[in-house]
């Protein structure tokens, strides 16, 4: 999947910046390994995206506290 994906943005110009680019599994038994560009993409257990924290842990539970 991410073959096509970096071929798709091949096409455009695009280049995928693997130090930016992270990887979470929720509520998933798959542990395949992500590999852009031969390298591979760092899987992390929690986020911030758009000022809300996503967790593989416990879910809405640690955005909901941050922001107590």
């Amino acid at each position: 999947m991410l073959d096509r994906l970096e071929n798709e943005a091949t096409k455009v110009g695009l280049k995928i910046n693997i130090n930016e680019s992270k990887e979470i599994h929720i509520a998933m038994n798959n542990n395949e390994t992500l590999c852009i560009y031969s390298e591979t993409i760092e899987r992390v257990s929690q986020f911030a995206y758009l000022g809300s924290i996503i967790s593989n842990i416990d879910g809405r539970e640690a955005d909901i506290m941050a922001r107590i």
